[in-house]
């Protein structure tokens, strides 16, 4: 009777030791066989896998192997190999006739005494209209690309200036730009010029004191088509800092003329909508 019950004792031991060892915690397994193991621990973490005492590991993935736009690399439109020839083919032949003169090089038109410079203006606009449509109107526009719109902006043919003009306003802002612009309106005789140039001006309020200038100098003793110009167009120019200002002008123009009256027309429409009239 006594054999029985030392056997039965020892069945619940061994039941009791068999349970303990199924309730140990899966990192304490993990340490049991890293220490009691040889093996590679590439080898011991299938096993524990295997065993399913391991959960499922979230493997980041690294930076250069995430798409593009997740990694907040940017793009840049970029020209084909041929069209950056053809780009740098037109600076080239850009230069050489800004420069033609100095190697007698210029084209020539004998019709009449101004034909050649006609000539070379309008080939001179011809590039730069072949360099936009090249370069800015497919969403190109680098530091060679602004130097050229500096380097013509006051070239002295009115269809010249005008292309120049319109390669500015299909490019982003540029301050550089925009100052050699009112720069080289600073002595304008032509209309058309100013025109297109107040229009481009407008996206740049920062430059309200250089434009300021540059109108009201050009209103006093500027062309007379120019200054009528200015005053025909000057209101989205107009703000609180500047009104007195182009009052005091406005009153010593010559009384009636075409310029002092648009002029005295926009003061009195820009009062009229800042007092909710």
């Amino acid at each position: 009777m006594s054999n029985k019950i030392l056997i039965t004792l020892g069945l619940v031991l061994v039941t009791v030791i068999a349970l303990e060892t199924l309730k140990t915690k899966p990192n304490d397994l993990k340490t049991e066989i890293i220490e009691n193991n040889s093996e590679p621990e590439s080898h011991i973490q299938n096993k524990l896998t295997d065993q399913n005492s391991v959960q499922d590991a979230v493997i980041e993935p690294k930076v250069d192997e995430l798409p593009l736009k997740e990694t907040g690399k940017a793009t840049e439109p970029l020209l084909t190999q041929n069209q950056e020839l053809q780009r740098q083919g037109l600076i080239k032949e850009l230069n050489d006739l800004k420069t033609c003169h100095l190697n007698n090089s210029c084209p020539v038109d004998n019709s009449d005494s101004r034909a050649s410079e006609l000539l070379r203006g309008q080939k001179i606009k011809e590039k730069l209209e072949a360099y936009k449509q090249l370069t800015i109107e497919n969403g190109y526009v680098d530091a060679e690309t602004n130097e050229l719109i500096r380097l013509f902006i006051d070239y002295p043919d009115g269809h010249v200036q005008e292309e120049v003009i319109n390669m500015m306003r299909a490019s982003a802002l540029n301050t550089e730009n925009a100052l050699a612009l009112i720069s080289s309106l600073e002595k304008s005789y032509d209309a058309k010029i100013m025109n297109q140039a107040m229009d481009e001006l407008l996206r740049y309020p920062n430059l309200s004191a250089q434009t300021d200038q540059l109108f009201t100098q050009s209103l006093q003793t500027g062309s007379f088509y120019v200054a009528q110009e200015i005053a025909q167009k000057i209101l989205p120019y107009l703000n609180a800092n500047n009104i007195a200002l182009y009052e005091s002008i406005a009153k010593t123009l010559p009384q009636n003329s075409k310029r002092a009256n648009a002029l005295w027309s926009n003061i009195n429409e820009y009062k009229k909508k800042t007092s909710g009239g």
